[in-house]
């Protein structure tokens, strides 16, 4: 199961989160509680497929626009509470620091109902120092 994720993530750099980017080409950044950042990005198809792949997650409400039609909310849903092609402003801000893992809040927007689509806590393991 690792190694199946590990490769999905590796095919699909390109496609990643302008912040995922971010974090693996600048892995010398020193990050420091309170560093915030805020992406702004429209949520695709491809995206929800990959979620899926990655998770398991295969709700017809997530993958079969025909099935999602027939439901109450009559369009295809992703993961949380947003829709595909959806503009979304994500923002993570650092919480904690200890050793090599970084806890960061994230809260997900979506711009055009102002709503808060997802929140929650993450941690991510930092890439070791160069040298």
């Amino acid at each position: 199961m690792a190694s199946s994720i590990v490769k999905i993530l590796i095919s699909r750099r390109n496609n990643f989160p302008p912040i995922a980017r971010y974090l693996t080409d600048n892995s010398s950044t020193r990050f420091k509680v309170g560093d915030e950042v805020k992406v702004r990005r429209f949520v695709t198809v491809e995206d929800v497929n990959a979620f899926a792949q990655l998770t398991g997650d295969t709700n017809p409400i997530h993958l079969d626009e025909h099935f999602a039609k027939k439901t109450e909310l009559g369009q295809l849903v992703v993961h949380g509470d947003s829709f595909s092609w959806e503009e979304v402003l994500t923002h993570i801000q650092v919480t904690r620091l200890r050793h090599a893992i970084m806890s960061c809040d994230v809260t997900c927007t979506a711009v055009h109902r102002g709503k808060v689509v997802l929140c929650g806590e993450t941690k991510l393991l930092l890439p070791k120092k160069p040298g």
